[in-house]
């Protein structure tokens, strides 16, 4: 997970600052993505 990091917080740094932001948030709603899913998961 963290090399994944990583290697987004490089392209972000390469990128205009309003693509970055579009990552951003998409790594954002990933993530969100995932803790949904981990919860279904414990139910």
């Amino acid at each position: 997970m963290n090399e994944l990091n990583n290697e987004q917080n490089q392209l972000q740094s390469n990128e205009e600052s309003d693509q970055s932001e579009q990552t951003e948030a998409e790594t954002c709603s990933f993530k969100q993505f995932k803790e949904r899913k981990k919860y279904k998961n414990q139910k």
